[in-house]
């Protein structure tokens, strides 16, 4: 296995990790916790005793967006700047908490702003790099280009619709979760770069093709080339 096969992989398991830990999340929440209506943020908010299972979450899932915003070849520098930017906030979310559902239970209100301001930010670093990235697809890449634009009306739609959708909220955010994960992998896993991309590490276009020339394709012989090539031979 290679170098960067390993790097992919182990990314990939940074998201998967986060997939399992938000999942199992509730399952350590006090009885009134209810994952239909309530939040991520919720199952990580200050003074739950099981809260660093979704802050772990928030954490493995950030350090992979920074690792895959390192590993992705064909990534713009302002795609790579909003992909950090979301990373970084990801872990910001985790390190400052949410107030609990609870309305009875003391917080900070200050941690609980801080982190409605990281999530603010991340939602649209998010979609500010998949439209980035979106633009440097090449044109046969549709499948690509499709969770794209899923990706960005989730980012945009599911937030809304949490405001208005108190009772299936938690249902809401999970699955906006569940689609940036599934983009992330997707970038991280599938190699691939934009037709007539720069290599990020050398400034050179790929090769159009890697096939030897053939008859059709090979450039045609000087006048008088064959003839002299006989001439040797013969002699």
């Amino acid at each position: 296995m290679s170098r960067p096969d390993a790097r992919r992989i182990a990314i990939v398991g940074l998201y998967l990790g986060a997939a399992v830990a938000l999942a199992l999340a509730p399952l350590l929440m006090p009885p009134g916790y209810s994952w239909l209506q309530h939040t991520t943020s919720e199952s990580a908010a200050q003074g739950l005793e099981g809260a660093w299972l979704a802050r772990s979450g928030f954490v493995l899932f950030g350090f992979g967006v920074l690792a895959t915003t390192l590993s992705v070849a064909s990534w713009s520098v302002a795609a790579r700047a909003a992909h950090a930017a979301f990373g970084v906030c990801m872990i910001f979310a985790a390190a400052f908490s949410s107030r609990p559902a609870d309305p009875g239970t003391p917080f900070v209100a200050v941690e609980d702003t801080l982190h409605s301001v990281a999530a603010s930010v991340m939602g649209g670093a998010f979609a500010l790099g998949v439209v980035l990235v979106a633009l440097r697809r090449g044109r046969n890449a549709w499948p690509a280009i499709t969770l794209d634009v899923v990706a960005v009306v989730a980012s945009v739609a599911i937030p809304l619709a949490i405001f208005t959708w108190d009772e299936r909220a938690g249902v809401a955010q999970r699955v906006m979760f569940a689609i940036a994960l599934t983009w992330y992998v997707t970038a991280t896993a599938v190699r691939g770069r934009p037709a007539g991309a720069v290599d990020a590490a050398t400034g050179a276009q790929p090769a159009a093709t890697s096939f030897p020339p053939t008859g059709r394709s090979r450039p045609p012989t000087p006048p008088g080339l064959d003839a002299r090539r006989r001439g040797r031979a013969a002699s």
